[in-house]
């Protein structure tokens, strides 16, 4: 069966970013790629990309000169008919690579998993009719997954102000007017309501399973249909109330979880 192979262009300024990238690229994909070649420099990439047919472009935002990746994009006298992937250490790039539809957004440094699932997505998009539409949504993912990741909030106890990482919190439980944060690696204990929080933690991925728990989806292990408990990655039990059930298990079903 013959299988398309794929020419690749990767713009980062930083040679020894660019070498890593280039390095786990040729490593994994050496069926997929047939090739993969490397500008450094704002000029160069432009050159690269107005003289060069490619399929798929690595783009830095952050390049020499104070340019940006973007402003490569923008410079180019030819349409752009090639799928982009940010690679960048910042997320706050999210809406600009919304707005040129890149197919997903990496963040620096690039884990290898994270990788072949943008990968993934590009070979997917190549056999997709509707290509914009899933290179929105998977970037659309990717971003959300990214803020979340550098969101954090503010909690304030009887004796300190803690800027604790949302990403960290595994699940809260209220206690008559209290709430208890449960983290990774410890527990924080809040003088507020945990409807204060409710709201914007559901916002970025949290999910209100009883009036008095909500749980953060990245840490949830499984359900127990007979008792109706909720196991949470740290080996804690949450009860999912009756009203909760069917909201509960479509937010199961839309993960490919059940």
């Amino acid at each position: 069966m013959f299988l398309k192979m794929y020419k690749v262009l990767i713009i980062d300024d930083l040679s020894e970013v660019s070498d890593v990238l280039l390095f786990l690229l040729k490593s994994n994909f050496r069926k997929l790629f047939e090739t993969i070649n490397v500008s450094n420099s704002f000029s160069d990439a432009v050159s690269e990309l107005e003289t060069n047919n490619y399929d798929l472009v690595f783009l830095d935002i952050e390049l020499d000169d104070n340019k940006t990746g973007f402003q490569v994009l923008d410079t180019l006298k030819r349409a752009i008919d090639f799928s982009v992937i940010i690679t960048t250490s910042h997320s706050h790039y999210a809406l600009d690579a919304i707005k040129y539809s890149a197919i997903d957004f990496l963040l620096k440094p690039v884990d290898i998993e994270e990788l072949k699932s943008s990968v993934d997505r590009f070979k997917i998009s190549q056999n997709s009719q509707n290509n914009f539409r899933i290179q929105f949504q998977n970037l659309k993912e990717q971003l959300d997954l990214s803020l979340k990741m550098d969101k954090k909030i503010v909690l304030k106890t009887r004796d300190s102000i803690q800027l604790v990482k949302i990403s960290d919190i595994i699940r809260c439980e209220a206690e008559i007017n209290y709430t208890n944060f449960y983290l990774l690696n410890r527990k924080i204990v809040v003088s507020k309501s945990l409807k204060e929080y409710a709201e914007m933690l559901e916002e970025v991925g949290f999910f209100r399973a009883h009036k008095s728990h909500l749980i953060n989806l990245d840490y949830f292990q499984s359900y127990e249909k007979k008792d109706g408990m909720i196991q949470m990655s740290d080996g804690s039990k949450v009860p999912l109330s009756t009203r909760k059930k069917e909201s509960f298990l479509e937010v199961l079903n839309s993960f490919g979880l059940l």
